[in-house]
This record gives C-alpha cells, sequence and structure tokens, in this order.
C-alpha cells in the first residue's frame, strides 16, 4: 500500500511538473512573439503602419501568437507520442522484423495519402480562415473608430450587418478546416485497421507451421501494435493541427522579416546645436506607389530662433515637409542639414528630444493628465506639469475635473474638448523645451474663442524657439519672419505678408478668399 501510494504521488508530482513546464513554456513564446512583433512596430517606418490594415496588424499582435502558442502545445504533444511510437516500434523490430518492416512500408504510403490533397487543403483552410479573421478584426476596429460617425448617420444596423457578415464568413472557414481536420481521425483509423489487417495476412507467410511459440509471439506484436495505435493517432492529430496553425507562423514570421520592409537607419552623431539653423537643399519626396512626387526640389532655409511659415492650398505638400523635418520619412532626393550636418547622420532619438510637435490631431492616452504630460518628459516633476498647465493656459479647465491632475481623461480624451486637448499638447511641447518647435495647423478645427486663446498659449511657447508652422488660417502666420507658399510641392512664393500680398499671387488670392469668407 505505501508503495502505491509512492508511485501515485511521483506520478502525480511528475504529471504537475510537466504541465507547469510546458505552460510556463508556452507564456514564454506566446510574450516572446508578442514583444518581438510590437517591437518591429515600433520600429519600422511610419509610412508602413499608415499603409497596412489596422485589423492585419491587431491580428498580428493578438491573434497569432494565441494560434501559434497552440501550435508549439501540439507539437510538443506530437514529439511525446512519436517517442512512444519509437519504443513500441522498437520493441516490434526485437519481435519480428519482417513485419515491421511490412508495417513501415504501409504507413510510408499512408503517409504519401496523406500529402497529398488533403494535407494541402488543410493548410489552405487555414490560410483563408486567418483572411475571414483579419477581415472580421478590420471592420470592428474601423467601426469602433467611428463610433460617433456610425451613430451620426444613424447606421448601427448597417454597421451590425457587415460585422454579422464577416463573422458569418469566419465561422464557415472555421467549420470548414475543423470539417477537414476531423475527418483525418476516422480516415486514419480506418486505414490503420486496414495495416493491422495486412500485418495479420502477412504473418502467416512467415509461419512455415503452426506453432505455439510463433502464436504467441504474434498475439505479443498485435498486442505492440495495439498500444501503438493511440499514440499514432494522436501524432496524426497533432500534424493535422499544426499543418492547420503553421500559417499563422508563418504570417508572423514573414511580419517580423526586416529584408521587405522600410525602416529609418540611425544616424550616428549626436545632436548638439542648431547653429545658424536647418537648410532644406533640392529636396524630394514621393510616397510609395504613388506616381506623383509630394515635394519636388525644394530648396529652403529656416533660420534659427526665427518663424517659418508653411501655407499653400490642400495637397501642396505642407505636411509632407514638416514630416521631413521631423525626420518621420527620409527625403528621395536631396538632403536635410541641421548646422551643416544631414539629418540621417544624426541620432534619431537625439534629434527628436530637440523638438515639438503639435498638430491638429492631437493624440490624448486614456490615463491621466499628469501621465499625458509625463509621455513628453518621464522624469518631470509635478511642479514642472503645474508650471506647463499654467503656461498653456490649461490650469482653469484642468482644476475643474473631478480629479484634477489626476483625472482619467478617456480613450482619445474623450473627456475634453478640442481646445482642452490642444491645451494639453501644448503644455506637453512646454515640457519639451524643444528648440525647433512644429506647428501642423494647431488651431484649425477650433472656433474663433478657442483658437485666440490656443494662439496666445503658442506665442508664448515660441519666443527664442526656431519655429516651422503650418497653417491653414492666414491670420495666424501673418507675422512670420518668413512665408513659404507651396503648390503641387513646389515653393511658388516666399517673402513675408505684406511683400506677398503687394505681389498678387497665390498667397494675396488665399488672402483674399479667407477675408471674403471671413
Amino acid at each position: 500500500a505505501v508503495t502505491l501510494v509512492i508511485v501515485v504521488a511521483v506520478r502525480s508530482a511528475c504529471q504537475y511538473a510537466s504541465q507547469l513546464l510546458a505552460a510556463v513554456l508556452q507564456t514564454r513564446i506566446d510574450c516572446d512573439l508578442r514583444q518581438r512583433i510590437y517591437q518591429q512596430l515600433l520600429e519600422v517606418e511610419l509610412g508602413y503602419i499608415q499603409r497596412e490594415e489596422m485589423g492585419h496588424l491587431f491580428t498580428i499582435l493578438s491573434d497569432y501568437p494565441r494560434q501559434t502558442n497552440r501550435l508549439v502545445e501540439r507539437f510538443a504533444d506530437g514529439i511525446t507520442n512519436l517517442a512512444l511510437i519509437l519504443v513500441y516500434a522498437l520493441l516490434m523490430v526485437l519481435i519480428s522484423w519482417q513485419l515491421t518492416l511490412v508495417g513501415l512500408v504501409l504507413l510510408a504510403l499512408i503517409t504519401v495519402l496523406w500529402r497529398g490533397r488533403l494535407r494541402a487543403r488543410i493548410r489552405e483552410s487555414g490560410v483563408e480562415a486567418n483572411r475571414a479573421l483579419v477581415r472580421l478584426n478590420a471592420i470592428g476596429l474601423e467601426h469602433l473608430s467611428a463610433a460617433k460617425l456610425v451613430r451620426l448617420f444613424s447606421r448601427e444596423q448597417r454597421a451590425l450587418r457587415q460585422f454579422s457578415s464577416a463573422l458569418t464568413d469566419y465561422r464557415r472557414r472555421l467549420i470548414e478546416r475543423a470539417r477537414l481536420t476531423s475527418l483525418t481521425r476516422p480516415l486514419f483509423a480506418t486505414l490503420s485497421a486496414l495495416v493491422l489487417g495486412l500485418l495479420l495476412l502477412t504473418g502467416t507467410v512467415f509461419l512455415p507451421s503452426p506453432s505455439s511459440t510463433w502464436m504467441a509471439l504474434m498475439a505479443v506484436f498485435l498486442v505492440i501494435v495495439f498500444r501503438l495505435m493511440p499514440p499514432a493517432t494522436a501524432l496524426n492529430d497533432a500534424r493535422v493541427h499544426i499543418h492547420g496553425l503553421y500559417p499563422a507562423l508563418e504570417a508572423i514570421l514573414a511580419f517580423l522579416d526586416r529584408s521587405d520592409k522600410p525602416y529609418l537607419p540611425d544616424g550616428r552623431v549626436r545632436f548638439s546645436s542648431l547653429g545658424e539653423g536647418l537648410m532644406l537643399e533640392h529636396v524630394s519626396f514621393s510616397y510609395e506607389g504613388s506616381p506623383v512626387a509630394a515635394l519636388h526640389d525644394v530648396t529652403l532655409a529656416i533660420p534659427r530662433g526665427r518663424m517659418t511659415a508653411i501655407v499653400g492650398p490642400s495637397g501642396a505638400g505642407k505636411t509632407t515637409l514638416v514630416n521631413l523635418v521631423a525626420r518621420l520619412y527620409d527625403c528621395t532626393a536631396g538632403q536635410i542639414t541641421v548646422n551643416g550636418v544631414d539629418l540621417r547622420e544624426l541620432e534619431l532619438a537625439s534629434w527628436h528630444a530637440a523638438i515639438a510637435v503639435v498638430s491638429q490631431d492631437t493624440f490624448i492616452f486614456n490615463d491621466t493628465v499628469s501621465a499625458n504630460l509625463r509621455f513628453a518628459r518621464e522624469d518631470a516633476s509635478d511642479e514642472d506639469i503645474r508650471r506647463v498647465i499654467e503656461q498653456a493656459g490649461a490650469q482653469t479647465f484642468v482644476a475643474a475635473l473631478p480629479d484634477g491632475y489626476e483625472t482619467l481623461l478617456g480613450d482619445r480624451g474623450v473627456r475634453l474638448s478640442g481646445g482642452e486637448q490642444q491645451r494639453i499638447a501644448i503644455a506637453r511641447a512646454f515640457l519639451c523645451d524643444p528648440q525647433v518647435l512644429i506647428l501642423d495647423e494647431a488651431t484649425s478645427q477650433l472656433d474663433s474663442e478657442s483658437e485666440r486663446a490656443i494662439q496666445q498659449a503658442i506665442d508664448r511657447l515660441r519666443q527664442d524657439r526656431t519655429v516651422l508652422a503650418v497653417a491653414h488660417r492666414l491670420s495666424t502666420v501673418r507675422h512670420a519672419d518668413q512665408i513659404i507658399v507651396l503648390d503641387g510641392g513646389r515653393i511658388v512664393e516666399q517673402g513675408s505678408h505684406e511683400a506677398l500680398v503687394r505681389q498678387g499671387g497665390l498667397y494675396a488670392r488665399l488672402v483674399e478668399m479667407q477675408q471674403l469668407r471671413g
């Protein structure tokens, strides 16, 4: 009795240890994959992220690692069962190598049959199921992002129909994959029974004359074959599921492959000073897949400590230009220099630490006011936070929040108005204390009262700094030191507000149009 208890206890401890080890291994693989995928998302060029479907990226980050984890689990099961099969096969060889050889030949024939159309179809069904999952995630994410628009146009039922259609397609693909994988077990069992029957038939060939010894050996051989069938069936099941899940691993490996994706190479020169300022020399840029250049042969000096405004009609290349200065992209021709050093030779982190961007599309994290500001500078003290909030003119509305600086602002800052979000963005810029301030139509979406308040905060922020401002409302840049007018990706005019108005060109027409609208 004591021995039995010890055996059961040891067996239970081994089972616990093996299950725990398997869980730790699977968790580690899952987390490692997600870490590498997320790192790739952070390192790849911004344009790649913007071109890719968000549902595809979400599926790679969220769903594919889970499928790969199941694949690893099945692979581990397959290794365990393969070890059992090898042990049984060795015993079979010791009893009758002839019958074992016949069994191996028959098994090879089954494998050849398996490697045919059914396996290919299972793999194809896995690919189709993943495509349906990507589409399902894409529709769900898109409708959630556009929740306000969906409600304003009363398109809830349309959104639900689209999601239901994608869900139905995904369910159908999963059922098809399950049908194919489930088919393999009875098929394998039938073929295995056929092999067993053929082995019995073949055994008579090696029987010169009936004997009790031979009958005993044959009985033992058949018992071993019967014991071999469950792990063989389990190994086949594991192989089937691996082929169904492998497309997810393929998709992850393809995404992690760095050879076919654009990256911004990091420079080795640490940024120290603007010197005389920035210089764009014959800069051209084209977005991937676009036959038309967004910028063409732009040459421009941005003096240190001065305000340079970029204006022009929609699609003129204004935002593209400031994105190149911020080095979110690299120009396809020409160069941008800072104090005589090519921007591409500067360390990205040191250059980005020297600039701050305030744009019309302010991103607010689902976190507190303090945490949103510390995203710009992690070591900022509470006193620093209060100071920049006052400089941005945001102290009144922050004080009115339920928990003040510790109030959660909701997803994308839903608890704040547009003007309040812009003040948070300006406070972030104050906290950075940048040498270069980039304003990308920072007040274009605001009402007149909010615009005046934000403009006052921006005026305080830009003091003693080099400012590059993209403006739709020309009244906000009329006092700029120089105004650059872009049209069709080219500089068509350049000068002060007064000089450009006197020229009577594109800028003068834009001013006149805005005065008429005003």
